[in-house]
């Protein structure tokens, strides 16, 4: 699964408040990044558990989310297993 991170949404806004140390609104919003998240499921595809992803890649640009996505839907294609890597774009913590 893949999906977005609005930097404009109320949740995001808070969780930014919480890393910052600030009172809601005076945090300032984060980059918008995309999430990929892999985990292990049923036949039915149930997920076992939310706990442990097999795998966990953060993305500043949608390209590169899809890119990862692809990636490591291959790898579990062809058999290689993954537990739990944790990706992240280092472009997300760069200062503009």
């Amino acid at each position: 699964m893949t999906f977005k991170c609005d930097s404009s949404s109320p949740l995001e806004r808070l969780t930014q408040s919480i890393v910052q140390c600030v009172p809601y609104g005076e945090a300032v919003p984060g980059p918008d990044r995309y999430v990929t998240q892999v985990f292990r499921c049923k036949k039915d595809g149930a997920v076992h558990s939310i706990e442990k992803p097999l795998y966990k890649g953060e993305y500043s640009e949608l390209s590169a989310a899809r890119d990862g996505h692809k990636h490591i839907v291959e790898s579990l294609e062809h058999g290689r297993k993954t537990y739990f890597k944790d990706y992240l774009d280092k472009s997300l913590f760069q200062q503009s």
